[in-house]
């Protein structure tokens, strides 16, 4: 059975590939509801797989919807985003790193099978944007950490300590690196992640 949101992503991508003859590239960023900061053990069933279930399915429904018109001209770019955590070994991720993996394993499933037809699907690994962080998207993920502007910005800087680099990534570098992955630059790759995170994993 389709849900609503299948059908409305369907409808959306036929309306744009009609308007504008093609889809040329697909990125899925919808938020998915990840928790940090507790332990496995004691986390609820749904908090871990709240996560999984709406990363995997927000990716699988706009790649899907993507890749049929893609399919039939032959050429697209599927771009997905995660923090790279299924790579990493950092205690109390919670969710997070599940979800990563499902997502990884998704896009190496579609690189596989939609490869043959010109269409790319690959990812960006990229975790701890500066621009991206706010109080209350922090305490969103980890209910324990409830940050003054002074938290935060330890918070901040305490990742960019966290990079093999001098600074975390700013979010006009991650946007550059998707522009140059959608493009026909980078065609050589697919099925895999690059690493964004100035090597943080």
């Amino acid at each position: 059975m389709v849900s609503a949101h299948e059908r409305a992503v369907d409808e959306h991508a036929d309306a744009v590939a009609a308007a504008t003859g093609s889809i040329d590239v697909s990125f899925d960023v919808v938020p998915r509801g990840d928790v940090q900061g507790i332990p496995l053990v004691e986390m609820t069933t749904a908090d871990l797989t709240r996560a999984i279930v709406n990363g995997v399915t927000s990716n699988f429904i706009t790649a899907r919807a993507a890749a049929r018109q893609m399919i039939r001209q032959g050429s697209g770019v599927i771009l997905a985003l995660d923090s790279g955590s299924a790579k990493g070994t950092t205690p109390m991720m919670g969710s997070t790193s599940a979800a990563d993996a499902a997502i990884d394993s998704l896009v190496c499933g579609l690189a596989t099978e939609l490869g043959p037809h010109g269409v790319r699907v690959l990812g960006i690994w990229a975790g701890g944007i500066p621009e991206t962080l706010t109080s209350e998207r922090i305490a969103a993920v980890n209910a324990s950490m409830q940050l003054d502007e002074a938290g935060l910005r330890a918070v901040i800087g305490g990742l960019d300590q966290m990079r093999i680099l001098p600074r975390s990534p700013r979010l006009a570098e991650i946007a550059d690196t998707a522009a140059f992955l959608a493009s026909d630059r980078a065609y050589p790759i697919t099925g895999s992640f690059i690493n964004a995170t100035a090597m943080s994993l």
